[in-house]
């Protein structure tokens, strides 16, 4: 959500931007970038014909090789998220080897109260089996059956 708030923002700025710089244009009679601009219109006039041409050569290619293109885009995804969870994992790495919390050590509490709290041990600390039985024997009590 983040991600396309983000994008969202910063092209509704571009849009913004682009808007007032043309105003700016008209209002002045001068043109920023004319060189720039030929050559992103040449290459955005370069690119549509390419697409144009991919267009027309899908609809006259044969069921096969467009299965075989549907195959090979969805084993470039699956490659693609391989790696995007290999580089989180290693995301994760590097966190917990700069993170100070790794050599963390809780210091004594201070307090007599939490002192005998910390002491008693918790139903989180029982072994697995042990909460089983004692969930078993509560629901055999309250069903008047007995173990």
């Amino acid at each position: 959500m983040t991600a396309a708030l983000v994008t969202f923002t910063a092209s509704f700025c571009g849009i913004v931007a682009l808007l007032a710089l043309r105003a700016w244009e008209e209002r002045r009679g001068a043109r920023v970038a004319l060189d720039a601009r030929r050559r992103a219109d040449e290459l955005a006039l370069a690119l549509k014909q390419a697409l144009m041409a991919l267009g027309e050569w899908l609809a006259h290619a044969p069921p096969r090789a467009l299965a075989l293109l549907r195959e090979l885009f969805a084993l470039l995804v699956r490659a693609f998220a391989h790696l995007a969870q290999a580089a989180s994992g290693q995301a994760h790495r590097l966190a917990d080897l700069v993170s100070y919390k790794r050599s963390f050590t809780p210091a004594e509490p201070r307090s007599e109260f939490l002192m005998q709290v910390g002491e008693r041990p918790t139903i989180a600390t029982e072994p697995p089996k042990e909460k089983r039985v004692r969930r078993a024997r509560k629901s055999a009590e309250q069903n008047g059956e007995t173990l």
